[in-house]
């Protein structure tokens, strides 16, 4: 139900076009009303895409949901995000440009670094060292994958719902009001989780921080997210 520059026929690759998360938010709501007949729907987003379209679909089209759930999401990311995904995306694109593989090492290294040394110091021991230089090394990505990769982190670095109020995410906000909820872990290494706060605090949204979790929410609290969200839809 999905295309991309890695598995389309007629766009493939470099030739497939500028996508946002605001065409994610046309394309599900086109989905749900044609396909399902669904008038009003609850929107719920895993993750930095989907929570990241929820808040923007809140922004755009209040009226379409009756509720919304973010989960580790943001109106718009903030510059260390933006600075670590533009910076991912040119090595990306050294992949493609010079068919090697060799720039992946520096982009797995990134990523280790981006945990936090206070994070790798629980899990990455020194007796893992070899283990994890080894695993360095080898990273690899097919260049139809980089091409997705590249695609998709276009969309989050230009995602804003406040592009259209002159960058004011209070009137964004109000647009949604109390309508959604929030799910944040503070330890979230790929998401920074302030603008996320900072928004529902000027929505006056339901807010759940998880203190012990990154960005894999669900996974981390379900025993406790899982009956919270029922209830937030149920009311």
């Amino acid at each position: 139900m999905s295309s991309s520059p890695s598995n389309s026929a007629s766009q493939r690759g470099a030739a497939f076009p500028t996508v946002t998360i605001g065409d994610m938010v046309r394309m599900q709501k086109t989905f749900a009303y044609r396909t399902f007949q669904a008038r009003p729907i609850t929107c719920g987003g895993r993750y930095f895409n989907g929570g990241n379209a929820n808040t923007g679909v809140g922004r755009t089209r209040a009226n379409d949901c009756q509720k919304f759930v973010a989960i580790a999401g943001s109106p718009r990311l903030a510059p260390f995000d933006i600075v670590f995904w533009e910076s991912t995306e040119k090595i990306l694109q050294t992949v493609i440009d010079c068919k090697c593989q060799r720039p992946m090492a520096i982009l797995s290294g990134m990523r280790f670094l981006m945990q936090g040394a206070d994070y790798q110091a629980v899990n990455a021991p020194y007796e893992m060292l070899a283990k994890i230089r080894a695993d360095i090394e080898k990273s690899n990505m097919p260049e139809a994958l980089a091409h997705d990769r590249i695609l998709q982190m276009r969309a989050m670095v230009t995602h804003d719902v406040s592009k259209n109020f002159a960058g004011d995410l209070s009137i964004a906000a109000k647009r949604v009001g109390n309508k959604l909820m929030v799910l944040v872990g503070n330890k979230d290494n790929v998401v920074t989780p302030q603008p996320v706060l900072a928004f529902a605090k000027l929505a006056e949204a339901e807010v759940l921080e998880f203190p012990h979790c990154g960005h894999d929410i669900p996974r981390c609290s379900a025993n406790l997210i899982n009956p919270a969200v029922r209830d937030f839809l149920a009311r």
